[in-house]
């Protein structure tokens, strides 16, 4: 009889592990797998708050300007920064927008970079990324291994491609992606170049372009040439 109850036990506490996972992780599968039915809702909030749309823009031009990529040292500052811009966006017009790396006591997020919550119910994990221009593959993921098929980590992942440029959001859904767009190496996993000329031409309903407003426009006229490049180690050399 004790062994019985000792089983029934064990059973119910496999029971409650398996919930409490379905509850963790398949719920949220659910929803990024069903990211496109809300895409519209996310677009038309985008364009509804223009204000805040145009701030990110401007945030991202000085990131650009200060910090520009075409330096190899700057390119994880420049990437950071525009990632941290993002959230900061979509917390203000969402109901709210967590940044996944505030939860690693050390490191950050191996996929994603950060959840977006609709509701309280619906949420979705993002991943985002940040171009200068159109031209230029976008690493999605980096291989720490070689024993993981990292092609099926990134199924229903969503990403979020800033170019800065063109003063565009790009959503991508990496289950519609057609392979010949992804390239497979032994460092990471990438979308080529061709795949953002693609969307241009053929997808133009995943860009959301600026609709600049005057704040923007008088940030470009009066404030952005006088923005200096900003050599970050040689600060902080300089403090040691």
């Amino acid at each position: 009889m004790d062994k019985l109850e000792n089983i029934t036990l064990y059973n119910i506490d496999k029971i409650i592990i398996i919930q409490k996972f379905y509850k963790k992780y398949v719920k949220l599968y659910i929803f990024n797998k069903n990211f496109m039915n809300y895409y519209k809702y996310i677009y038309n909030n985008i364009i509804k708050y223009n204000k805040y749309h145009n701030i990110l823009f401007i945030k991202c031009k000085k990131i650009h300007k200060t910090y520009s990529p075409s330096k190899n040292e700057n390119k994880f500052i420049f990437g950071n920064l525009i990632q941290l811009s993002v959230i900061d966006f979509l917390n203000k017009i969402f109901k709210k927008c967590i940044d996944l790396d505030e939860l690693h006591t050390f490191g950050s997020e191996f996929k994603n970079d950060c959840i977006l919550f609709l509701t309280n119910n619906v949420n979705f994990y993002l991943s985002i990324k940040c171009k200068s221009k159109k031209q230029g593959d976008i690493i999605i993921i980096n291989k720490h291994s070689n024993n993981i098929n990292y092609l099926n980590l990134l199924n229903n992942l969503i990403t979020i491609v800033i170019i800065v440029e063109n003063n565009d959001i790009l959503i991508i859904n990496h289950n519609i992606v057609d392979k010949k767009y992804i390239k497979d190496n032994e460092a990471n996993v990438s979308y080529k170049s061709s795949l953002i000329t693609y969307m241009y031409k053929f997808q133009k309903n995943y860009i959301i372009h600026l609709e600049t407003d005057d704040n923007f426009k008088n940030f470009l006229e009066y404030e952005y040439n006088n923005i200096q490049p900003i050599n970050i180690y040689k600060i902080l050399y300089d403090k040691l």
